[in-house]
């Protein structure tokens, strides 16, 4: 069971990052070809896209992926199968219908330009119904692997017809909002393949129609609205700066080195808690199926340890280095003084990422929305507080608060069901502690090395501060020799 686990967290993991690679060097290019302002309109129409996606998506492919893996024949699961496709296509039209009927509406509220990018986007739904639908039936299936190659496939998809219209000279901002579609419209194809490679035939029922509307509708409703949130976000943030005394072209400017830049940067530990996530969500669910409370805590206080020990070894590079990563990067100082400025949030964000999927397989989606929005308001509750002098800066601490009110709440909510103890606390605030001096070596070390290349000063300093840091938690007991050393003499014994 463990080395399935392994092997499968392995396979995720390996093709999470290659496609979060694949994304970011995308980002990068994308950012120094259309500019900040460029990638800020971008930044508000995808904002307002992924409403609309959140709708057709939503809890779909978990509904499904959980109904298959409980199925043991592949009529039925076949069934499942093409319920879900019938009724994504279902939200999907019904969705492309009502944008166009609230199409001048929309142009009045958003502007034309972005309304245009938002078009360019929407055959992404139809596709994303066929890609939804199919991945929950891999996912069932623990076909990881063809679940996992698919994302990477669309991905080089996007960015090679990004590039072939950048090079047919056609309009930047379109044609990166074109890519996303035939972006989409690979993906989907490439399920298409795997599905039938599976011995997949599509089949529907009334029965499993229904049934996968009704598990799927909460889960729905808490994306739509954490979409939903993050397009009210992009909408009404440039409008705080403009208030604060910026011009319009200087709030999309700000938007993108923040929202459009640095986040993406900020959301790469996401990468590696997502993968132990998505492994995570059949295994407790089995154990909550079987009352195993045992087994469910030690599952969830080991994932929280992973996701402290992943944030805490970028937190450092982030901090010391941001300015010089965005630099290197985007060539945009302006990302750089908001990612190192954030640095110390990406503990809250991967602590509230990984709780909100541990709730997920407690199947209580309805909390993990509850206490996201929650802790979404405490954006509000310091835009308001610094209103007429609002700055990237309160955007970070509306974020950072927001993610670590958030946490706790997720955790609140794992303790009352499951008696978990919060053993973990102590090895995330010694954890949280060993990060100041290695920041400050860091910055150290930056100053030290600034005569060399960037790329290789960055790089210098990010290996020495990971290093600095693994051994302060071999000197304080964060890390141990022990259990590695007690699982190598158990694979001996065995052999």
């Amino acid at each position: 069971m463990k080395k399935t686990i392994t092997n499968s967290l392995f396979i995720i993991t390996f093709f999470s990052v290659l496609d979060r690679a694949l994304g970011f060097l995308f980002k990068i290019f994308m950012s120094r070809t259309i500019g900040a302002e460029g990638v800020g309109l971008y930044q508000i129409a995808f904002s307002f896209f992924s409403v609309l996606l959140s709708t057709v998506v939503g809890g779909i492919p978990l509904v499904v992926s959980k109904l298959v893996a409980r199925s043991q024949d592949s009529l039925s699961q076949n069934k499942i199968a093409g319920s879900a496709l019938l009724l994504a296509l279902s939200i999907s039209a019904l969705l492309v219908g009502l944008f166009f009927t609230l199409y001048y509406p929309l142009c009045f509220a958003m502007g034309k330009t972005t309304l245009i990018l938002v078009i360019c986007m929407l055959p992404t739904l139809i596709f994303s119904s066929v890609y939804c639908s199919l991945r929950g039936f891999l996912w069932g299936k623990e076909k990881f692997f063809a679940v996992s190659i698919v994302e990477v496939i669309e991905q080089i998809s996007r960015i090679g017809i990004c590039v072939a219209m950048f090079l047919f000279g056609f309009d930047k901002l379109r044609a990166v909002a074109i890519s996303l579609s035939a972006g989409s419209l690979v993906s989907s194809i490439a399920c298409f393949i795997f599905f039938f490679a599976n011995h997949g035939k599509l089949k529907s029922s009334k029965s499993d129609f229904l049934k996968i509307a009704k598990s799927s509708f909460p889960i729905t409703i808490s994306n739509l609205i954490g979409s939903l949130s993050g397009s009210i976000t992009s909408l009404l943030v440039p409008k705080l700066f403009i208030w604060s005394g910026y011009t319009s072209s200087q709030a999309n400017a700000l938007l993108g080195s923040s929202l459009g830049m640095a986040m993406p940067l900020v959301f790469i530990p996401i990468t590696l808690v997502s993968s132990l996530a998505f492994v995570l969500i059949p295994k407790i669910s089995n154990e909550m199926k079987n009352n195993d409370y045992l087994k469910i805590n030690n599952s969830v206080v080991g994932a929280i340890k992973f996701a402290t020990l992943v944030a805490c070894c970028l937190i450092p590079i982030f901090s010391a280095g941001g300015r010089l990563l965005c630099k290197i990067v985007y060539d945009n100082e302006q990302s750089g003084e908001f990612l190192s400025f954030i640095a110390f949030a990406l503990l809250p964000l991967t602590v509230e990422n990984i709780t909100g999927s541990i709730l997920n397989s407690l199947d209580m989606e309805m909390k993990n929305f509850i206490n996201g929005m929650i802790g979404y308001s405490m954006i509000w509750v310091v835009a308001l507080v610094s209103i007429g002098n609002y700055s990237v800066y309160s955007l970070g601490c509306g974020f950072a608060l927001s993610w670590t009110l958030s946490a706790i709440l997720n955790i609140r909510c794992i303790v009352k069901k499951t008696g978990l103890s919060l053993s973990f606390l102590p090895y995330i605030i010694k954890n949280l502690l060993l990060c100041a001096p290695t920041i400050l070596l860091g910055k150290n070390m930056l100053q030290i090395c600034s005569s060399l290349h960037p790329l290789l000063n960055l790089s210098i300093c990010s290996i020495i501060s990971v290093a600095f840091f693994a051994i302060l938690s071999l000197v304080f007991g964060s890390v141990s020799f022990t259990k590695i050393s007690t699982k190598r003499k158990r694979k001996k014994i065995k052999v």
